[in-house]
């Protein structure tokens, strides 16, 4: 064979393993929708707990994530509409297992409760306590049970994008009750410099399974949520899972 139509060849084979190869890292690639107002778990830029799990957990797979930060309601739709392959921080509940595909093991676990203005009287245990007309302080298409589900319909239900606006319209009487996780309670009460002494936390109502939901119709997701569930197993038996999740504070 001529020099130069070795080097054809060689320049060739080059090509082709370039390709290769970049079609493998491609492969190994898992596009997350990141929220922006869930600080411990995931703030404004994405980062948090939620993304130190699922990166160590996938990294036993040899999965690293792309990630897209979004507003929640944001999030869910791009990957319901295959935009994204997931989006962590969702709870696995009816109406979530009926538009997403879910793994078994879910990222973390948090507690929700109700909040209410400093003063007031109400204090619910339940949300079948709650009255007809009740302003209710909610984010937009977040999840809180599927006791929450099958009483929303009652509530004065108002809806907004972040939790800073929760914690300022319930101290401007715009609400009579919040629904917030506890330790994002916390983490922006801290940030935000507001004075806890202005809100009162009652009874927590809800302990959520937080999961990645993952586009129920894409043929990767079956692959994807089988490397989490095992990354994600393995984070916890050798305590690494713990090591994590022991820095909550805000």
């Amino acid at each position: 064979m001529r020099l130069a139509e070795l080097g054809k060849v060689l320049v060739l084979v080059s090509v082709f393993w370039g390709v290769t190869v970049n079609a493998d890292v491609d492969n190994h690639v898992v596009r997350i929708a990141a929220e922006d107002s869930w600080p411990p778990f995931s703030d404004r830029n994405g980062q948090g707990l939620s993304k130190k799990i699922a990166e160590a957990a996938f990294a036993y797979s040899n999965y690293r994530l792309e990630i897209s930060v979004v507003p929640y309601a944001r999030a869910l739709r791009q990957v319901e509409q295959g935009l994204l392959d997931g989006c962590w921080n969702v709870t696995r509940q009816a109406n979530t297992e009926a538009r997403y595909h879910f793994g078994e093991e879910p990222l973390l676990k948090a507690d929700i409760s109700f909040y209410y203005r400093a003063g007031t009287a109400l204090h619910y245990t339940s949300f079948a306590e709650i009255p007809d007309g009740t302003q209710v302080g909610v984010i937009i298409d977040y999840e809180y049970g599927d006791e929450f589900e099958q009483h929303k319909h009652r509530f004065d239900l108002v809806s907004v994008s972040t939790q800073k606006s929760l914690l300022y319209m319930l101290n401007a009487r715009r609400f009579d009750v919040v629904l917030m996780f506890d330790k994002v309670f916390e983490s922006h009460i801290a940030s935000l410099q507001l004075n806890p002494e202005d809100y009162r936390q009652g009874h927590s109502f809800y302990t959520s399974e937080i999961y990645i939901a993952f586009n129920a119709s894409n043929k990767k997701a079956e692959i994807y949520s089988q490397a989490l569930d095992s990354g994600l197993r393995q984070l916890r038996e050798s305590g690494r899972y713990n090591e994590i999740m022991a820095d909550l504070s805000p």
